[in-house]
């Protein structure tokens, strides 16, 4: 039996001939953002800006799952060809009891609740390659898209609390200029213009 997996990593399998609809929620929070590019050319990103990325990625990934539940999985089959029902299965649990724990008054809903272990690789104040800040707010992005699918009143009440959050004027790096059910329904609805969830 392979070893679990709590969190979908990377895309599997080869190359998608097509943009997948990840890389354009990355475009969405990465363009345009300050960077640091070393002598050989590699570039990196503030630690705050990358988790910041994570959260919001995290929280768009809870309204669109909310609002298109059936584009979920197609959405994951693009990263994770043939494994989608497997990584919905594993990530579940774990999900699901920290959505318990907000429930319960035991941890404060957001998505440092459910991107904490994530949150812990990364050293303070280090700045971030840009292979591994792609690749957390990725994770973000889908986490919370299978929050959407097994605990859709936490996904509402998170997506709900990130928008709060972001009205009283937050320092945020990552852009946020309209509600986050509303970034996510117009990124998906360009997206599906060209090429499209396939």
């Amino acid at each position: 039996m392979p070893p679990k997996r709590t969190i979908p990593l990377e895309p599997v399998g080869p190359a998608p001939e097509s943009t997948l609809f990840t890389d354009v929620v990355l475009a969405y929070l990465f363009d345009d953002q300050p960077f640091h590019e070393d002598q050989n050319g590699s570039v990196a990103y503030e630690t705050d800006l990358v988790t910041e990325a994570a959260a919001t990625a995290f929280a768009l990934g809870c309204a669109l799952g909310a609002a298109s539940p059936g584009k979920v999985p197609l959405i994951l089959e693009q990263t994770h060809p043939g494994e989608v029902e497997e990584i919905i299965t594993e990530c579940a649990p774990p999900l699901q009891e920290q959505a318990a724990l907000a429930r319960n008054g035991e941890a404060e809903l957001g998505p440092e609740l459910f991107l904490g272990a994530l949150f812990e690789t990364v050293a303070e104040g280090e700045p971030i390659e840009s292979d591994a800040a792609y690749n957390m707010a990725s994770i973000g992005f889908e986490y919370g898209c299978i929050l959407a699918l097994v605990e859709r009143s936490a996904a509402q009440l998170l997506r709900n609390s990130y928008n709060r959050h972001q009205s009283i004027g937050d320092a945020n790096p990552t852009p946020a200029p309209m509600p986050v059910q509303d970034v996510a329904s117009r990124l998906l609805a360009a997206y599906e213009d060209d090429p499209g969830l396939q």
